[in-house]
């Protein structure tokens, strides 16, 4: 694609990105207890960026498969993560703890 296509891409990207970014940070602080509310955060944008590596070290690995594979390969991916909410669905969310 072109540079002007790449660059309406990664904005739509971003666009998408704000509202679960904004999300995640409103559950971190409501769920979590005041007394380990910085550990959550902490462990929260660490765990974020060790599966964005994790995630950038395979896809080097897997450049060179055919684009069939890669297609499969997220699919597969995107497939579990739904399975996962789905599960996790079923439980319910569980109610913020209550403040002192």
């Amino acid at each position: 694609p072109s540079v002007a296509v790449a660059a309406v891409l990664f904005t739509v990207a971003g666009v998408c990105d704000g509202p679960l970014l904004t999300a995640t940070l409103r559950i971190r602080s409501e769920y979590a207890p005041d007394a380990v509310r910085t550990q959550v955060f902490t462990l929260g944008a660490g765990l974020k960026l060790t599966a964005a590596s994790l995630g950038a070290a395979l896809v080097g690995f897997a450049a060179t498969s055919p684009p069939r594979v890669l297609l499969g390969g997220i699919s597969v991916l995107v497939l579990a993560a739904a399975l996962l909410h789905a599960l996790m669905a079923r439980k319910g969310p569980k109610a913020p703890a209550p403040a002192p």
